[in-house]
């Protein structure tokens, strides 16, 4: 589970237009560095859900590491202005009886990765 950080801040700072622009940006970057065979979708508001199989540790942290990353050193270029961005991130490397319990599993990373300041990846 992939969360952009303080994107309310974007909606309310350079309004809702922006906040889609940043979306957009953020999903372009995760599917240019993802595998084609990855599931990548828009899981609410400003979460992203990314079903990446067969990757095993160390390389889970890597790959998204990498990612976040990518998105930290971007920046999103508007008329006037630049905006850099920032994502958190929860990585569940197990595999659950459902798909709900791993995305449930992924999303409780994924808190802790905000609650230990954002702009990070937490993998279990």
């Amino acid at each position: 589970m992939l969360d952009i950080d303080h994107f309310k801040l974007i909606n309310d700072n350079y309004g809702h237009d922006i906040g889609d622009l940043a979306l957009k940006h953020v999903a372009q970057i995760i599917s240019k560095n993802l595998r084609a065979s990855d599931i990548i979708c828009r899981y609410g508001g400003e979460e992203f859900c990314i079903l990446a199989i067969n990757i095993k540790k160390p390389n889970d942290f890597k790959v998204f590491e990498k990612l976040r990353l990518l998105i930290k050193q971007s920046r999103l270029q508007l008329a006037n202005r630049e905006i850099s961005l920032s994502v958190s991130i929860g990585v569940t490397s197990q595999v659950f009886d459902s798909l709900e319990e791993n995305i449930k599993h992924a999303d409780e990373l994924l808190y802790k990765a905000k609650q230990q300041g954002r702009n990070r990846v937490v993998v279990d």
